[in-house]
């Protein structure tokens, strides 16, 4: 930060290089005294530094996008960052942004209503908005964008809230085995050993297929303590951590029947797997 003269200007200015674009910035002092304006001086670089002060932003979405994609997208899992992708097309193909500041509130209200023209779903565009909030927040953070405009989320439900389903009660689970058996019969034992295990554990059906004994799979049973435990490795979620997480002691129980020696590989064996413990 230091102040400059010009002879053109009454004040004394103030000027710093803007990390970003890597352009010098200038702001009037607002005296003539030098040595008020070094105390400016200072105090607009201690705002600089504490984030305090928000300059207008200038950069340009196409140069924006190019940064986000080399610099945060590779660090994201891949059905996290593909429509992080989709949802940065969508702006640009109905809000045509020049600059990164352009997706103002207003401009993300059209948005939302050019989308549901288009024929997404509230929920779908909902989805949309949430990973444009996550662009604009690293936006933010970086510097570029002085804050992340309002976004109203989709409420629209004329009809109310409808149950896509509901839970499957004791007394059907106890007839699934026979009608496994009529619709599986050359592998039903598998199949009915599947349902007790997502009866059991709350898996849903996506999750059990990858479930494995192996224990550098990335969603695992983890049998190291006391109690056996899921574990899942960073690239098994979006949270990007290593977990270990409880499991029910009714799922627990279920798991230590399986004998040692088949404690390996999927534990939802179904396909061309030739092992299937008795079901209990």
């Amino acid at each position: 930060m230091t102040v400059v003269n010009f002879p053109d200007r009454k004040n004394l200015m103030l000027r710093y290089i803007d990390p970003i674009t890597h352009n010098q910035k200038y702001k009037s002092s607002g005296t003539t005294n030098r040595k008020e304006a070094n105390k400016a001086a200072g105090k607009w670089e201690a705002e600089l530094k504490e984030g305090r002060y928000a300059a207008p932003c200038h950069l340009s979405w196409a140069e924006f996008r190019r940064r986000y994609e080399d610099e945060a997208l590779p660090a994201l899992a891949e059905r996290t960052a593909e429509p992080r992708a989709v949802a940065m097309n969508h702006v640009e193909a109905i809000l045509s942004p020049r600059k990164l500041s352009d997706p103002t509130a207003e401009a993300l209200s059209r948005l939302q209503s050019d989308m549901r023209k288009l024929g997404l779903k509230d929920a779908t565009i909902a989805g949309q908005l949430a990973h444009l909030r996550s662009i604009l927040s690293w936006a933010q953070c970086m510097g570029m964008l002085r804050a992340v405009p309002t976004m109203e989320k989709p409420t629209r439900n004329l009809g109310g809230k409808m149950m896509r389903g509901r839970p499957v009660s004791g007394e059907e689970f106890d007839r699934l085995p026979l009608n496994v058996e009529d619709e599986r019969p050359s592998d039903h034992l598998r199949w009915t050993r599947c349902l007790r295990g997502l009866w059991l554990s709350g898996l849903r059906f996506e999750e059990s297929l990858t479930l494995s004994w192996d224990g550098d799979a990335a969603f695992a049973v983890d049998l190291s303590g006391k109690h056996p435990r899921f574990r899942i490795y960073a690239e098994g979620q979006k949270s990007h951590r290593n977990q270990l997480l409880p499991m029910t002691p009714d799922f627990a129980e279920w798991l230590l029947q399986t004998p040692q020696s088949q404690r390996c590989g999927p534990v939802f064996a179904l396909g061309g797997y030739p092992r299937a413990p008795t079901v209990e």
